[in-house]
């Protein structure tokens, strides 16, 4: 290990983490990233469950107790709190916390819960918008789905100026489950993807599908972002 390499390294690492004590390896440094990260992830999550509850009436939170003594129920819990920990984006962290009360605005079954943690599992805040601003544009057609078109005269707000990220993210975004392939232009994977590049004329478009599935899941998520200490109106409502 090059000693030279540690000043700076816990420099960088210590406008991350406040109050980092001196180390002595980059291993040392990583682990008490590693660390502080668990810890926030873990304090999201628990903020949000907080603030999920107090939005519950009474009968919803006898239900969640009484599911509390349900073994599958448990087992489900472990793996909401386990995607947790592993998951950037603050809003998908709230989400889960709803899903963990049971809250009964989700209306997913058991399946698409756990499609649900697993496809935005590691996905960042950023993705996450974006998302959720795909979710919010009109529809052009309706098919066995509902059909979405974005492209460079109707981009998505706030990144009129940047058509690769949403491509890259489109994509991910597909790879996940989380949108469908427009199943009017689909005979084949390479025919689909030959749509998503940006032709010479800087002109593209990007047709896709949304299921009512994952239409919930931008509903969860609506709700998710709403969960904060400055707006108790949700709980207002639900009272």
């Amino acid at each position: 290990m090059d000693k030279g390499l540690i000043s700076p390294l816990h420099n960088l690492v210590a406008s991350l983490v406040p109050g980092l004590p001196q180390a002595q390896s980059a291993v040392q440094l990583v682990k008490a990233f590693n660390v502080h990260c668990g810890r926030r992830r873990a304090e999201k999550l628990a903020q949000g469950l907080e603030l999920a509850w107090s939005c519950m009436d009474k009968s919803d939170q006898d239900n969640f107790e009484a599911l509390c003594n349900n073994p599958h129920f448990q087992e489900q819990v472990a793996e909401y709190i386990e995607a947790a920990l592993n998951t950037p984006s603050e809003i998908v962290i709230k989400a889960i916390a709803l899903l963990m009360l049971n809250d009964p605005d989700s209306r997913l079954n058991d399946a698409q819960k756990e499609r649900f943690v697993r496809a935005f599992e590691g996905l960042s805040n950023e993705k996450v918008v974006i998302f959720l601003a795909l979710c919010n544009l009109d529809r052009t057609e309706q098919s066995i789905y509902d059909i979405y078109e974005v492209s460079h005269d109707k981009p998505v707000k706030n990144y009129e100026n940047e058509p690769e990220r949403i491509l890259l993210t489109f994509s991910d975004l597909l790879n996940r489950g989380l949108v469908s392939p427009d199943i009017r232009k689909v005979e084949g994977a390479g025919a689909f993807f030959a749509d998503l590049a940006p032709n010479t004329d800087g002109q593209w478009s990007i047709s896709f599908g949304l299921t009512e599935e994952q239409k919930s899941y931008s509903r969860l998520l609506d709700k998710a972002k709403a969960l904060n200490p400055a707006s108790p109106s949700t709980a207002a409502s639900r009272r």
